[in-house]
């Protein structure tokens, strides 16, 4: 039994897009693991990246760095260091951000902030908060201050 031939016609119209898209898909997944890139991935991933987008090298001094993105296109940077009191200040100088004395207990970080996010610690600390248009960025820092020479940063950036 043969198909009349407008039946055959109207077959390969209809599907004639669904090669085209599977050999698009593949191509796409191909180029993707070839290059070695995640498509979902943030595209801050290092620590010069993050000084980047922080718009900022971090002190010299700075110890005990740590950092967590957030997000894809509208990033959150959680970044955490302890550095000698004169270099955080500097730092912060940079950004044009001002700190203020702290005055109210530290809320406890929700579960999904990493184990190191602890500001919810600091015995003393100041914070301060900028909001930059020139970089399109909005800044949220605490400084615990507990021990007056080496000064933990808690600094929070986002993209907006």
């Amino acid at each position: 039994m043969q198909l009349p031939k407008q039946e055959v016609d109207r077959f390969f119209r209809l599907m004639w897009p669904l090669p085209l898209t599977l050999l698009l898909i593949l191509l796409t997944a191909t180029s993707c693991r070839l290059l070695d890139t995640d498509l979902l991935a943030p595209s801050v991933q290092s620590l010069p990246q993050v000084e980047d987008f922080v718009s900022a090298p971090l002190p010299t001094d700075a110890t005990a760095i740590q950092f967590a993105v957030k997000g894809f296109t509208d990033l959150l940077i959680q970044l955490r260091f302890t550095a000698p009191a004169n270099e955080v200040t500097t730092f912060l100088d940079t950004l044009g951000i001002a700190l203020t004395p702290g005055t109210t207990p530290r809320p406890t970080p929700p579960p999904t902030d990493p184990s190191w996010w602890t500001p919810s610690t600091a015995q003393s600390y100041a914070e301060g908060a900028l909001d930059d248009d020139d970089h399109n960025r909005f800044y949220r820092v605490i400084v615990d201050q507990s021990d007056p020479a080496q000064w933990i940063v808690y600094l929070q950036v986002s993209s907006r």
